[in-house]
């Protein structure tokens, strides 16, 4: 989520901010996230940017709360779809070390037959999800509309009032879903109406089946309680017999 806030505290000796999103929430940035800063109430010269009380910044919400700590963002802006990621900063390609030379080279020679405008003031990475691309024009596709939206973003953020947000990620849901490989994906299901039709939205062409059973519920056929209780457990076994403790404490996560 891209938004307009507003610094309400800088505190050094957490080598951070408190940021303020609106309605009274605030999420904390880290100094070392503050690098090529789009500063909206004020200028500052090139170089490292130093934050100041009161200063309004396009940023990004990068880490979601933990118990009693606060969201974290960024202002590394970037934006990740399903077969590339976009970066606000930085400039030319990147591609995932899983894509064999035979498809990179392929996805080099169809870019440079489709000329893609303002791709050169933006950073990206192909994920390895292009690769199960037998036409490229999807790939062009994202990459153009990501351009658009930072391009967009560039034009307006200074004329706006903290607190706006420019733009809002797909829910968490579809955002783990484009992580997975193409190619690992068989099928997905739920019982629940309103997922299926955010990922039929969002993945048209995957095989996507709604799960109706008043007998038995979804959770219940595959066993999804236990595998979860498994997996929240403090005990961990391994593979080779042995396991692990992993016990949260109030100042950290002992192992």
């Amino acid at each position: 989520v891209f938004v307009g806030n507003k610094f309400s505290e800088v505190v050094p000796s957490l080598n951070g901010a408190f940021v303020t999103i609106g309605n009274g929430r605030k999420i904390f940035l880290p100094f070392k996230e503050c690098k090529d800063v789009l500063l909206a109430n004020r200028t500052y010269e090139t170089g490292e940017y130093v934050p100041k009380a009161g200063d309004e910044i396009v940023l990004q919400i990068k880490g979601e709360a933990l118990k009693t700590k606060l969201p974290i963002g960024t202002c590394s802006l970037e934006l990740k779809g399903r077969y590339c990621i976009c970066k606000y900063t930085g400039h030319g390609l990147k591609y995932s070390s899983k894509l064999s030379d035979e498809v990179v080279c392929n996805i080099k020679q169809y870019m440079s037959e489709n000329t893609i405008e303002n791709r050169k003031k933006y950073g990206f990475t192909i994920r390895t999800n292009a690769g199960n691309l037998e036409d490229f024009s999807p790939l062009i596709l994202e990459m153009n509309h990501f351009i658009h939206i930072f391009e967009e973003i560039k034009a307006i953020y200074n004329h706006r009032t903290a607190f706006t947000c420019f733009y809002r990620t797909p829910p968490q849901l579809i955002q783990k879903i484009k992580d997975f490989p193409e190619h690992l994906i068989e099928e997905m299901v739920t019982d629940m109406p309103s997922v299926y039709e955010l990922c039929r939205e969002h993945f048209p062409t995957h095989n996507i089946r709604l799960y109706k059973d008043d007998l038995l519920r979804l959770g219940k056929l595959y066993s999804l309680d236990t595998h979860i209780s498994q997996i929240l457990s403090k005990k961990v076994w391994l593979p080779c017999g042995g396991y692990l403790i992993i016990e949260p404490t109030e100042a950290m996560i002992v192992i």
